[in-house]
């Protein structure tokens, strides 16, 4: 019997570990501007926006309304893909990439599951603040599509 020897490359190792993410960038259009929700993240307490593992089964839409949902208690209409970045996990070290959307935000609901998350609204300006460098792009294409 012959045996085939398949040799893989670090990088081609790497990219299998690459965890597919998607997530939502909340907003709500009001007389003074535009506002963004925040969520509290559940490792380090930082203010990040919904995101979570693309789930099987469901179109990536699908799946970052479903994060909205579940993070935040959030019903609404996903619109236009604003971006995608990268980073990666903390305590699992595990590189993830997340295809964000924008959501406008129709309902915000007070049972959902997992209602520990404290959510806050901030105007645009001071959302930028909040988030880090690699989101910044996305409130930029937020804010040129529906800020006014």
């Amino acid at each position: 019997m012959k045996m085939k020897l398949v040799v893989q490359s670090a990088e081609a190792t790497a990219l299998e570990r690459v965890r597919k993410q998607t997530g939502v960038i909340p907003f709500s259009l009001e007389e003074d501007g535009l506002w963004v929700l925040l969520i509290r993240s559940s490792h380090e307490g930082n203010l990040g926006i919904p995101k979570g593992k693309k789930e099987k089964g469901l179109s990536k839409k699908g799946s970052a309304q479903v994060e909205a949902w579940e993070e935040a208690g959030l019903k609404g209409k996903i619109k236009k893909r604003l971006g995608e970045y990268g980073y990666t996990k903390g305590f699992t070290s595990v590189q993830q990439n997340v295809i964000v959307y924008a959501m406008r935000v129709d309902k915000v609901k007070t049972k959902f599951p997992e209602a520990w998350r404290d959510r806050m609204w901030f105007r645009i300006d001071l959302a930028r603040k909040k988030l880090g460098k690699k989101l910044q792009p996305m409130l930029d294409e937020l804010e040129r599509l529906y800020g006014g």
